[in-house]
């Protein structure tokens, strides 16, 4: 772009291509705390043939309790990145 800066009106006297790029106001996604996602999943850890409750705290604080692994270990990942 030659010449540059803002423009309203076609004064400009150097030779080239002048663009004014006017973009649409921004979209919003407001990120929410709350949501609720279910998984199927056939693993080697948590109650047998039961389907419960895990949120982002729980698996946090509790993941060794309630699924038998840290929540830092690899077999966790799916449901760090889940969270």
């Amino acid at each position: 772009m030659l010449g540059g800066g803002t423009f309203l009106t076609q004064n400009k006297v150097l030779p080239g291509s002048y663009i004014n790029f006017a973009s649409t106001q921004k979209a919003s996604a407001q990120l929410s705390d709350r949501g609720i996602a279910a998984l199927a999943l056939e693993l080697d850890w948590g109650p047998d043939d039961k389907i419960f409750e895990v949120d982002s705290s729980a698996f946090s604080k509790d993941s060794l309790k309630l699924l038998g692994y840290r929540s830092t270990h690899e077999k966790m990942k799916g449901m760090r990145d889940l969270f």
